[in-house]
Formats: C-alpha cells, structure tokens, sequence
C-alpha cells in the first residue's frame, strides 16, 4: 500500500469513528431534551384535546413558546368556535362567551387578569413543562411501538404517577381549579394518575392520554369528593410559528364596563 493509499484509510477510518458515536448520540435523544430544545422563541406546536367523561369539552388551538417556557396560547371551543381564548402569563382575553348585549358598542372581548396555567396541560400533566415530562417518564412501566400521529411512528409508553409528585416539580398545579394538593388537603396528593404518551421517531410528544379521580371542593357547602376526569391531547406541527397577540385595546371590555344584566 501506498503512502497515500495509507494515509486516506487512517483518515476514513478517524472520520466512521468520529461520526459513529454522534450519530448514535442524536439517536439516543431523550423526550426531555426534545421538548427543551423546541422551546424556541416564537416558535409553537398545535394541539386538539377532549376532556371527560362526565364533562365533555373539545378543544383545538396553538401554543406558542417563549424563554423555554409555554408564554401564550390561542385556544378555541371545537364545537362552539365563536368561544375563543388568548391566554397570557398574567392575563387572558376571551369572546364569544358572553352575549353581544354584555358589552359597550364596538367590543366583544372581555378580559381577566390574573395568574393562568399555560403548562399544555393533558388532565393534570403539563406536557410543555420539561420537569414534569421527566417525573412522569420516570414512572415508566412499559412501552411499545404504537401508531402514527402527525407522519411519524411513535413508540407508547405508559405509567401512574401520583398528583403529589406532580406538584412537586410544578408548583402551579391545583386541584379543584384553586387548592394546593397540601396541608388539609395533602390527603389528594395520594390520588393516582394514569397516563400514556405516543412519542414521535423525534422523541416530541404527539399525542397524551390521562386518567385521574379530580376532587370537587366547596369547603363553604361541606362538599368534598372525586369525579373521574380523562383527558385525550393530540399535539402536531411542532416548530410552527403562531405569533399569538392581544386583541387590539379598543375592542377590549373591563369587568366593569359589562353590562351583568344582559346575563339574567
């Protein structure tokens, strides 16, 4: 063999060896680490949800990602699609709720400031939050290849995870919309929640299946039970860009411009 000849084998060689370890690096991707590096600014992922048995609500909208984080989301009623909400860390915009007679002329949506959930939420996972994605793959029992969701083959895994470790790595998360799984009601932090994840050949999430018993509290009427609550989200088009904005301000109602008697 010629020095030449030698010298390109070496090279060859070093080139396989390198390429070999991060191919298999790339292969190796953990659902985590997709979800973190598609929180990119301005960039999103639509999804499509139904929420039961007991209480049936179809939801289809996008999310839009900000700072590694879910930072607004476009919401609308699948079967009343004139309900339309867009939601912010610290406030939300909804229309079509309330009748036109609620509002001044020349308005139609109506806003609310306050604290919101814009966690993706499947039941009580939050699907953007890359703290629960772990906790809850950390609960794995099993997996198996499955279908195709969004042109991709997908791999299910499923598990139980308790309401209380999910509360733990995302403290938002509440229970009958306003208490902390803690203190007089750290009893429900206990309450299993069954889940499935259908995860795409790209380790991102398309599609979420939940099962939990959800408590129903009104400490001022003594009532203090469970309904059973499922909850179905489908997730496509990661990468989008859905440039989510306020509606403009001269369209927008405060509480104390509506009129409350157009809803008798």
């Amino acid at each position: 063999m010629r020095w030449w000849q030698a010298a390109l084998s070496v090279t060859v060689a070093a080139s396989i060896s390198a390429a070999g370890p991060a191919t298999a690096a790339q292969a190796r991707i953990d659902p985590v680490t997709a979800l973190e590096r598609s929180l990119v600014d301005g960039r999103g992922v639509r999804f499509f949800g139904v929420s039961g048995p007991e209480h049936v609500f179809r939801q289809r909208g996008v999310a839009e990602f900000r700072a590694g984080r879910v930072a607004a989301v476009d919401r609308i009623d699948a079967d009343e699609p004139e309900k339309r909400d867009l939601i912010f860390p610290d406030r939300m915009y909804k229309t079509g709720h309330l009748p036109a007679a609620a509002f001044p002329p020349g308005k139609s949506w109506e806003i609310w400031k306050k604290h919101t959930d814009l966690g993706l939420a499947c039941g009580q996972i939050r699907l953007g939050d890359p703290a629960t994605m772990k906790a809850v793959l950390a609960t794995t029992a099993s997996k198996r290849p499955a279908g195709r969701y969004d042109g991709t083959r997908t791999t299910l895994y499923q598990g139980t995870i308790s309401m209380g470790a999910l509360y733990r790595v995302y403290p938002r998360l509440r229970i009958s919309l306003f208490y902390k799984p803690t203190g007089k009601y750290a009893k429900y932090a206990k309450l299993p929640v069954s889940w499935r994840l259908w995860i795409g050949e790209d380790q991102l999430v398309r599609r979420c299946w939940s099962s939990h018993r959800e408590p129903v509290i009104e400490p001022g009427l003594g009532v203090d039970e469970t309904f059973p609550a499922v909850d179905d989200l489908r997730l496509s088009d990661w990468g989008i860009e859905p440039n989510i904005e306020p509606p403009p301000a001269d369209e927008v109602a405060t509480i104390g411009e509506l009129n409350l008697d157009a809803l008798d």
